[in-house]
């Protein structure tokens, strides 16, 4: 499956009747978390998903706007409603769902029919035609198309399309880190999104003057906060676009990634807070998330000791590096590396014994013989190391 996000341009007219039908969909969506909330209460169940479009036709009766609107359209709203709380009975989630604002537009799905695509053109019964940007062709069978609004309107279509990579299996190992964004096995450093800084001085600015010279709700208050909303939404696309773009490079490279096992949340929430703002700025989580459904198989290893351990001999360092000092120098073989490569050949080997299935269980770099896991050109290349020092 690939969703493609075109840009589109409805007319006035067309971006009020989507407003519009956005906050009924929205509206609807409250009353049955209103409903599902009820029956939570009342005996720790849910409303199943007939039930809930039983619920739908007595309010299309109630309100004849929603006719207006697309049966199936309608229907997603009950999906996405019972889609959530089987989560949260499952216990993927911790939480249940809440009642969300109008201020959000409430995406408006057409799952199989109701629409067409004729060149560069969108057309429905209810909206009419909307132009859209066609920056890149639509590969595979249509499957459903979502209208959204976001700093923009956008249409988000997905298709059945999967890509084939040719080639044979190859594997890479990443270091992840927050002056450089990962540093690969092979030696290859991957400098992350560099913008981040120039945004946050210029949110910080705007938001100190906001505080500090205008009344709340207040238009001039009002105005300098959507700019800052506007800021943020530039910076948050600015980066994705950067992280899909390294993620894709990686993913028509590579078959399989091999990468630490994090607790991002936690680390972004330690005592030094300028550190937490950086590893927040460098988006690990999200770069993760989109190599996960990137690659064709993602394996995560434990990090423990991979910047401490030589990646040649497996030699242990007595204290930890402290993060300044970016060269690792064994002192047992002598090798010297940059100490991202050195981590990430160290979590190489980890990804390979994992492979292995000789480890029932998760094992640091120094519970695995050195030499095993490599192969020739690593090898040769850790020797050459040492030679030249």
């Amino acid at each position: 499956m690939r969703t493609y996000k075109y840009r589109i341009r409805p007319t006035t007219a067309q971006a009020k009747l989507l407003w519009n039908h956005s906050c009924l969909l929205n509206n609807v969506y409250n009353k049955f978390i209103a409903l599902e909330k009820e029956a939570y209460e009342k005996d720790k169940s849910y409303i199943n998903l007939y039930d809930l479009n039983k619920e739908l036709l007595k309010l299309k009766e109630e309100n004849q706007k929603l006719s207006d609107i697309h049966s199936q359209v309608l229907q997603q709203v009950s999906i996405r409603v019972d889609t959530a709380y089987k989560a949260f009975f499952k216990h993927v989630t911790q939480h249940p769902p809440n009642f969300r604002s109008c201020r959000n537009f409430f995406n408006i799905t057409y799952p199989q029919s109701g629409y067409s695509i004729r060149g560069n053109k969108f057309i429905t019964k209810i909206y009419g035609s909307i132009s859209i940007k066609l920056h890149r062709p639509i590969q595979g069978t249509i499957k459903q198309v979502s209208l959204g609004y976001n700093e923009g309107w956008y249409l988000n279509i997905t298709t059945d399309y999967t890509p084939i990579k040719p080639g044979a299996t190859t594997r890479v190992a990443i270091d992840l880190g927050v002056t450089n964004l990962a540093t690969t096995s092979t030696g290859e450093t991957i400098i992350g999104p560099t913008h981040q800084k120039h945004f946050d001085k210029k949110i910080d600015q705007l938001k100190a003057r906001r505080d500090e010279t205008c009344k709340k709700d207040s238009l001039r208050f009002k105005y300098l906060s959507k700019v800052v909303r506007h800021l943020h939404n530039v910076k948050t696309r600015k980066t994705n676009d950067s992280l899909h773009k390294i993620t894709h490079d990686l993913s028509s490279k590579y078959d399989t990634v091999i990468l630490e096992q994090l607790n991002i949340k936690d680390m972004s929430e330690s005592k030094i807070t300028g550190r937490n703002r950086m590893i927040r700025n460098a988006c690990i989580s999200r770069f993760i998330t989109m190599l996960k459904y990137k690659m064709n198989r993602v394996v995560e290893v434990n990090p423990m000791y991979t910047s401490q351990t030589c990646s040649l001999c497996h030699t242990k360092l007595e204290k930890k590096l402290p993060l300044r000092t970016r060269t690792f120098v064994c002192p047992h073989c002598g090798m010297k590396i940059d100490r991202d490569h050195n981590a990430a050949i160290n979590i190489l080997q980890l990804g390979l014994a994992k492979d292995s299935r000789i480890y029932k269980q998760d094992v640091s770099i120094v519970d695995i013989p050195p030499f095993v896991w490599l192969d020739d050109d690593i090898r040769i290349c850790l020797e050459q190391a040492i030679q030249q020092r």
